[in-house]
């Protein structure tokens, strides 16, 4: 699925996001009466990961827009308007923009990547201008309070897009190897319990660096200099401030010619295994802890609600004798909706530009990848649709447990996302 395209923050909004984010809408033409909102499970989430398919793998662009262009004829014509009802599709025609999709990746692409990447976003892109952009005029004609994808994982633009690559994703995945675990301290001890001693050494060497790769990342000052083989080994490990001890076990590791041996592999696995353990509890401090994440989540919660509750009260309660909008008007729905979405939109960008939040930078808290790295657009937008995974399982009881129990921290938008929290002050 990486290879094809589908990492985890794609896969993370497509089955999780999408899943809660289906309660999230922001407005997008807002009028006396009409209000039309686009969907966060069932349309911006499958734009999303087109874009991020096409940034990544770049298919044809000429070829993906004529596709694009006769997907959406096609998805114009099998779906029609009913007032009350929304925009709808019967079966079987509303497999029909899918298919096309399918067929034009199959004809104009060569590679299985660029093929899903042109089937999915030439189904999504054309399936939400065709059935639903291009019907914008009609639908503020008819005074329509409703919202593009508001079906949420129903809805045919978040299948259509499905629909087009999963049969590519089964078709070329039989010819693909796949490891269980990419964790090397899990391979090195399958390749020990094998008889395999040489490869077991070397993924246990191989765990090490990774560790105080990791750990060199999060110490800053240094990761530069471990980068360019400065410091080295040792360099980081006294960074660290480990013992003398310590860092010769962890020459003797790295240095030492272990041979076909198996006790001496098991000797290098099991120092291994210690070394990481003790590498991460040396580091166990720059992850962030749970008040602190409570109290900097409370700080951005005060700030993206309560000027919403605010302009609501008044426009239903203070204003309602000055001619301003009722309580179903579309400008208080829309207040109402950006109260839900406006969490989205605040933690993704926020996140994304500036790696933190108000909330977060106060108390020295920052957003990095599970490569310690500055966190990308889809990987903040993945973490922050989870959001409402979060807020819909008992109001982030599950995350709360999972930070606290977990290695590193992580909540549910985490894992979702391949993000954590670290301390950088």
């Amino acid at each position: 699925m990486e290879y094809l395209g589908f990492e985890k923050p794609e896969l993370g909004m497509i089955l999780v996001g999408a899943s809660f984010g289906l309660l999230a809408d922001i407005p997008i033409v807002i009028s006396r009466h009409v209000l039309l909102n686009i969907n966060l499970g069932g349309a911006l989430i499958p734009i999303i990961v087109s874009a991020s398919l096409f940034y990544k793998k770049r298919p044809k662009i000429l070829w993906l827009i004529i596709s694009t262009i006769i997907v959406a004829l096609m998805a114009y014509g099998i779906s029609r308007f009913e007032p009350g009802l929304g925009i709808v599709a019967e079966f079987p025609y509303y497999f029909a923009p899918s298919m096309l999709a399918l067929g034009f990746a199959l004809l104009f692409e060569r590679k299985p990547d660029k093929r899903v990447t042109h089937a999915y976003t030439s189904a999504v892109i054309g399936t939400i201008i065709g059935a639903d952009f291009v019907r914008i005029p009609l639908l503020i004609e008819e005074r329509v309070l409703g919202s593009f994808g508001g079906a949420g994982m129903m809805d045919l633009v978040y299948l259509s897009g499905l629909i087009a690559a999963i049969p590519i994703v089964i078709h070329y995945y039989p010819t693909y190897r796949y490891s269980v675990s990419d964790d090397p301290l899990d391979l090195s001890l399958k390749k020990l319990r094998k008889g395999k001693t040489s490869e077991s050494v070397h993924y246990a060497k191989l765990s090490v660096s990774k560790a105080l790769w990791k750990a060199s990342k999060l110490l800053g000052d240094c990761k530069d200099n471990y980068r360019d083989n400065k410091i080295g080994f040792t360099g980081v490990m006294r960074k660290l401030n480990l013992s003398t001890f310590i860092i010769e076990d962890l020459k003797t590791l790295m240095r030492r010619d272990f041979g076909d041996d198996p006790i001496d592999s098991q000797k290098a696995f099991t120092t291994a295994k210690l070394m990481n353990e003790t590498i991460f509890k040396s580091i166990k401090d720059k992850y962030t802890s749970l008040p602190r994440r409570v109290v900097a989540y409370l700080i951005d919660l005060s700030i993206t609600s309560l000027p919403f509750f605010l302009i609501f009260y008044y426009l239903v309660f203070v204003g309602r004798h000055a001619a301003l909008p009722g309580l179903f008007s579309p400008l208080v729905l829309a207040v109402s909706v950006l109260m839900i979405s406006v969490q989205f939109i605040y933690f993704t960008i926020m996140e994304w530009y500036f790696g933190t939040t108000v909330g977060k930078s106060l108390f020295g808290l920052k957003v990095v990848n599970d490569s310690f790295e500055d966190i990308t657009f889809v990987e903040s937008a993945g973490r922050n649709s989870a959001r409402y995974a979060d807020m819909f399982l008992f109001f982030y009881i599950v995350s709360l447990v999972l930070i606290v129990t977990g290695k590193e921290n992580k909540r549910i938008g985490d894992h979702v996302a391949g993000t954590r929290v670290v301390k950088v002050k």
